[in-house]
């Protein structure tokens, strides 16, 4: 059975593509928002903060938002074979589009484009 993976662009309220920019610009907002130390009265804004660290520290991160990218696609993919293997006809590639937009898979490319050039970057010549 395949885990399922948190959706951190969701925790940060944020699209796919956004930039590094912008999901820094979101955490900063989103922080201000749910921090233990504003909100002394919700119980739970202790674990909404550290979902948000979470969501920041992985996306933030080139290397590792693309290695998030690829876990979550591979979620997806899980996902739609075992919808097909109940016995509903749903084609992933129009499900993933119904559900994510076209762009990412760009998006997504380009992601892996760059962590690869990092990573070739970082490696001795």
């Amino acid at each position: 059975m395949t885990e399922t993976v948190e959706d951190y662009y969701l925790v940060l309220g944020v699209a796919r593509h956004t930039s590094m920019s912008g999901i820094r610009k979101a955490y900063l907002k989103k922080a201000q928002q749910v921090h233990p130390d504003h909100n002394p009265a919700d119980g739970d804004a202790e674990l909404k903060m550290a979902a948000l660290n979470r969501a920041y520290e992985t996306l933030s991160d080139p290397i590792q938002r693309a290695k998030y990218d690829a876990e979550r696609y591979q979620a997806d993919l899980s996902t739609s074979r075992r919808d097909h293997s109940r016995g509903e006809a749903v084609h992933y590639s129009m499900r993933y589009r119904r559900n994510h937009g076209s762009g990412l898979i760009s998006a997504f490319s380009g992601l892996v484009r760059r962590a690869v050039r990092l990573i070739a970057a970082t490696l001795p010549a």
